[in-house]
């Protein structure tokens, strides 16, 4: 059953806060203070409608703005990026074990817990992997609930640094709903031992 394009622009704005601002999702199970008036006075209105009629309309906007707090409903419910983002969400979550298997792999550090360390030299390999595309916000954000390295991200003073810390922390609810720590858990279990080092070096 599709929702109400009223309830999907109040969804919509509560996830733009959620990942643009300080507002919490979670905490406030969704809901924003916005009249039926203010809604029915924006000429694009008829983009929730369509946004409304999304199998998964959370899920969409999740997607997208996690990466983009400022985009416009417009794009997330036409774009092609948009698409692509939601489709990269589906293929994490959903087959969250063989993904994460194979991006933590990418690691080349001999610690996960080195992985996510700031240095004064270089940026954390975890924050390349994210930025490049090779680690994907899903797999980053389940990584940070075991071992909080955007703690030291958020507080390094590296602006760049810091914003991605701060969407990956604010991203890490949304995954917890959808993948459970015991599949991440059972996959690093394979690349690196109880202490953290990478098995076989």
């Amino acid at each position: 059953m599709s929702l109400a394009p009223f309830s999907a622009y109040v969804m919509y704005l509560a996830v733009k806060r959620h990942f643009g601002g300080n507002f919490d999702y979670f905490k406030y199970n969704g809901k924003v203070s916005v009249t039926r008036e203010s809604f029915e006075r924006r000429r694009d209105r008829f983009k929730f409608e369509k946004l409304a009629n999304h199998h998964d309309p959370l899920g969409l906007l999740v997607a997208n703005l996690s990466r983009d707090p400022e985009a416009w409903v417009g794009d997330i419910v036409s774009g092609d990026d948009s698409s692509d983002r939601y489709a990269e969400y589906v293929k994490s979550t959903q087959s969250f074990s063989y993904f994460a298997r194979e991006q933590i792999s990418k690691i080349a550090s001999s610690t996960l817990q080195g992985a996510g360390a700031v240095s004064s030299t270089s940026r954390p390999e975890i924050a390349k992997l994210v930025s490049s595309g090779q680690m994907s916000m899903e797999i980053a954000s389940m990584l940070d609930l075991g071992i909080r390295f955007t703690d030291g991200w958020v507080s390094s003073g590296d602006p760049v640094l810091q914003k991605l810390g701060e969407r990956i922390r604010r991203y890490r609810p949304f995954v917890k709903r959808q993948v459970s720590p015991t599949q991440l858990v059972e996959v690093v279990k394979k690349i690196f031992d109880e202490d953290g080092r990478r098995i076989g070096i």
